[in-house]
């Protein structure tokens, strides 16, 4: 029954019951076969009493020399004496102390007469009397000793009361004795089966079931099913966790395309921009589309992650709390060991489960994070990259047009100390005008007489178209100032060597001549380097001469 009690499953429940249904048939059995024994045994007891009860009769009866006879009965303690009777038999072996109390009574016994007892109603006996002899002592010792003579009469009726008196207790105690051995039978097998009669009712198969098996089988069965709706919440848990972060993944996605749907639609304004403060206002308004974003997305990541922990942690707690709920029958509980291995092994397994779904999902959640942020990277990466071409676009826009006004600046400063330099230009062609018919007029001199007329013919050509084209140059529409014009070289026919030297000596003025008017033109002369010519050419022109 214990067993049966602390089963751990229904499948050994029910053999446990079908086990024990036998066992109790068989003691059913056995205590009706034993009950029947018992009645057997017990009634025996009045006639081993009776026997026992007869034995001590006839002890007695042997001890006073007494026959049993049915006839008339008497009083107790008196009787009419009547002839010899027949002495009752004596046993083959005699205890030694009736023997030592039969031969002193057998003394004191007048066999001579005998007498009839009646100890009671239907009962008599017949012995003889007791009879006490007198005293013969001699003179000197009854004097000596002071010894009076006991009374032989007294002797001898104490002794015969004696007599009656046993006979009639043992007459008496007889009856009571057999009576008592009958309630004895009685009362025994009233109680045997009073209290074996509970047991064997406690032992039917249909108590067993409705007293054992069935509160044994309903708390496996709550057992059962508590475990089960625990992994079942568990299961569900997870599930539930698994479907919110699809739905999150989800609304990371459409917030995602939302956001590139926004970074598409200002990629018109940096289009449109037509200033860096417009692609600064552009920048500052993506920046901070993308900040409120990332920061809703975080929020979004966080929120679900600590969530995740939150619910995992408070099923483990409530698995560790079934886990201590579950008390053997030796703490006091419902539960039998082998039950409480089998669920903690099972709840064990779901610990394990629930670790490694939460290692996978925050796993998948910083996958899915990285690919969030990868995902708004693409979607920016195209607005970054028109932004940077429109701020670089802007920024060489910028520096050319800082560039030419600096230019037109300078070009306005430079122009008005050009205005300045040009007389000092002006004076300086003339001088060079004279060096230059000086020189002529010394290769004449070397020259033969037709060429030197050729020359006087025409002394002041070449002079004077240098002196006009120096003294006139034209005006400059782009630059708002006057150029010089590069002065056209004469053509002086030299025969000989002089006029070889003589056209040299020009073509090399008329590139110097260039070369200082084409300084002067471009702006990036100084007059330090006009000066610088200048003795650099008169330098030339003192050698060649």
């Amino acid at each position: 029954m214990k067993d049966l009690r602390q089963e751990s499953s229904e499948d050994a429940l029910k053999t446990s019951l079908d086990n024990i249904c036998l066992l109790v048939q068989d003691i059913e059995d056995t205590c009706h076969s034993f009950r029947s024994d018992q009645k057997k045994v017990v009634d025996l007891l009045p006639s081993l009493v009776l026997k026992d009860l007869d034995l001590y009769r006839s002890r007695i009866i042997s001890l006073f020399q007494l026959n049993r006879v049915s006839s008339r009965t008497t009083k107790a303690g008196g009787g009419t004496r009547t002839g010899k009777s027949k002495t009752i038999q004596m046993e083959k072996k005699p205890e030694p102390i009736l023997m030592k109390a039969k031969s002193a009574l057998f003394k004191l016994y007048d066999i001579s007469t005998n007498i009839t007892i009646c100890p009671s109603e239907g009962v008599a006996y017949n012995g003889p009397a007791f009879s006490y002899p007198a005293a013969d002592l001699p003179e000197d010792l009854q004097h000596k000793e002071h010894l009076s003579p006991f009374p032989a009469e007294l002797l001898e009726s104490t002794l015969s009361q004696f007599r009656v008196t046993v006979l009639t207790h043992l007459e008496n105690g007889f009856q009571d004795l057999l009576n008592m051995s009958v309630a004895v039978v009685t009362g025994t097998m009233n109680k045997d089966r009073s209290e074996l009669e509970p047991l064997l009712q406690l032992l039917k198969p249909v108590n067993i079931q409705t007293n054992v098996y069935e509160p044994r089988l309903a708390e496996l069965i709550l057992h059962q099913r508590r475990v089960d709706l625990h992994c079942q919440e568990i299961f569900d848990l997870m599930t539930s966790c698994r479907t919110e972060l699809k739905q999150l993944e989800t609304s990371i996605t459409m917030k995602t395309q939302d956001l590139s749907s926004s970074l598409s639609s200002m990629e018109d304004d940096v289009q449109a921009a037509r200033s860096s403060s417009c692609l600064v206002v552009v920048s500052t308004a993506m920046q901070d589309l993308m900040d409120r974003h990332d920061e809703d997305v975080q929020r979004c990541w966080s929120g679900f992650r600590q969530m995740v922990r939150t619910r995992l942690q408070e099923a483990r707690t409530r698995n560790s709390d079934l886990l201590s709920s579950f008390r053997t029958f030796s703490e006091g509980g419902d539960f039998s060991p082998q039950e409480v291995g089998t669920y903690q092994i099972r709840l064990e397994k779901q610990i394990r489960k629930m670790r490694a779904i939460q290692m996978s999902i925050l796993t998948e959640l910083d996958f899915l994070e990285f690919t969030s942020q990868q995902q708004v990277k693409t979607a920016s990466a195209p607005l970054e990259k028109k932004l940077a071409d429109k701020k670089s676009e802007l920024d060489v826009i910028n520096r050319i047009q800082e560039l030419i006004s600096r230019t037109q600046t300078q070009i306005k400063d430079e122009a008005g100390s050009s205005n300045l330099q040009q007389s000092e230009i002006s004076s300086r062609l003339e001088e060079l005008s004279r060096m230059m018919r000086s020189t002529q007029d010394r290769s004449e001199l070397s020259a033969d007489p037709e060429s030197r007329k050729q020359v006087e013919g025409s002394p002041q050509s070449g002079p004077q178209l240098l002196s006009r084209a120096a003294v006139d140059p034209p005006e400059d529409p782009v630059l708002g100032t006057s150029s010089l014009r590069k002065p056209k070289p004469s053509r002086v026919q030299d025969p000989g060597r002089g006029r070889s030297a003589g056209r040299s000596l020009v073509q090399r003025r008329q590139r110097s001549v260039e070369s200082v008017s084409s300084q002067r033109g471009r702006g990036s002369r100084t007059k330090t380097d006009d000066i610088t010519a200048e003795k650099g050419f008169e330098q030339e022109t003192e050698q060649n001469a």
